[in-house]
């Protein structure tokens, strides 16, 4: 019995990694979206003042 609950508490676990390592790349793919759009936008937005150019 006691094997049993550690194989699944271990199996807990690396799941719990898995789904945390997941998480963080798609918050991260997120923000760099966001951070592209937002670049292009203000690229758009201000042609005049070459401070915002990038």
């Amino acid at each position: 019995m006691l094997n049993l609950q550690a194989v699944m508490v271990n199996t807990l676990i690396t799941n719990r990694n898995l789904i945390t390592k997941h998480y963080i790349s798609m918050v991260r793919l997120l923000a760099l979206s966001q951070l592209k759009t937002r670049r292009r936008t203000i690229g758009r937005n201000s042609k005049g003042s070459p401070l915002f150019q990038g």
